[in-house]
């Protein structure tokens, strides 16, 4: 064998044997509890009085992730964050809900929110490593009531018309 086969062979052996020891843990999620249903209201004020065009505000709720552990770091974390990613959450889980104020309108807006929740334990195959996680993924957003607080000093305006009603928005599917 030629000293240039033998130093290519070498190479091989050695990029074998350093990736070898990379490779991403086998990661097994448990989930301690059934998943939970949380519902909440959220508040939103648009103080459109002294304007001459329509304004508006998104609400907008977005997946989140908790990890907590005192010994993942690296390569590991990053498995853990893949497979919870895989498992979890399928597409965009953002739910957004656009509110509108008319032109002289103080408009209030109580939005309905549901998510869901789900805490379990990971453990990784070969060490003794434990960590907790808590994922909330946006399930719903619906306009539970809307209505003019009217404007202050502001004459009555008979003939206005409603705002419209909002219009849910939402990119993602109930887990």
């Amino acid at each position: 064998m030629s000293s240039k086969r033998i130093a290519q062979s070498w190479l091989v052996l050695m990029i074998a044997a350093s990736s070898a020891g990379c490779a991403s843990p086998n990661v097994r999620l448990t989930e301690t509890a059934p998943a939970e249903i949380r519902s909440s209201l959220e508040t939103i004020r648009l103080d459109n009085c002294a304007g001459s065009q329509a304004v508006s505000q998104i609400s907008e709720r977005v997946q989140s992730m908790t990890l907590q552990s005192a010994t993942t770091t690296g390569s590991s974390y990053e498995a853990i964050k893949a497979r919870l990613l895989e498992k979890y959450f399928a597409g965009d889980s953002t739910m957004r809900q656009e509110l509108i104020a008319l032109p002289g309108t103080q408009m209030e807006f109580i939005l309905s929110w549901t998510e869901f929740s789900h805490i379990g334990t990971v453990l990784i195959e070969g060490r003794a490593a434990r960590a907790f996680y808590k994922i909330v993924v946006p399930a719903q957003v619906r306009l539970a009531e809307m209505r003019d607080l009217g404007c202050p000093n502001a004459p009555p305006q008979p003939n206005r018309p409603s705002p419209p009603p909002a219009q849910p928005n939402a990119n993602t599917t109930p887990a």
